[in-house]
């Protein structure tokens, strides 16, 4: 304890710790966006164009999705931007042009059908940008 914070609140985390609460919500915390992210990662495989790489992360919920060979991650962001879906393009990533063809996705968002309908969306326009 210190005496620059109120004792009550000091008592109250010490309390939360010493019984496991924050344990128990780091260990909810992680199945929810490990959950999170494989439904992300499931609908991305189930939208996108075959030639298309998604991540695993194995501490996080970013995934970076690599699209199949000349598409252009700056393009699908554009247009994806265009319809209100928002991704990050790859050159956000590089200092070079290195990573043109590629997305980073938030997976880390609670499950929704506007969150599935805009990935659909976003393969979509992927495979849209094969037929240019």
């Amino acid at each position: 304890m210190n005496l620059a914070t109120s004792s009550i609140p000091q008592l109250a985390v010490a309390h939360f710790l010493e019984q496991g609460g924050y344990d128990r919500y780091l260990r909810s915390a992680r199945q929810h966006y490990r959950e999170a992210t494989e439904r992300m990662r499931s609908a991305v495989a189930r939208s996108f164009p075959e030639g298309t790489a998604v991540s695993r992360p194995q501490g996080g919920f970013v995934l970076w999705v690599q699209l199949p060979e000349g598409v252009s991650g700056t393009e699908v962001y554009q247009r994806a931007r265009a319809e209100n879906i928002n991704v990050a393009p790859g050159l956000m990533f590089s200092t070079t042009n290195k990573f043109d063809n590629c997305l980073r996705l938030n997976g880390g968002n609670p499950w929704t059908g506007t969150i599935e309908k805009a990935v659909a969306r976003l393969g979509a326009l992927v495979h849209e940008e094969i037929g240019r």
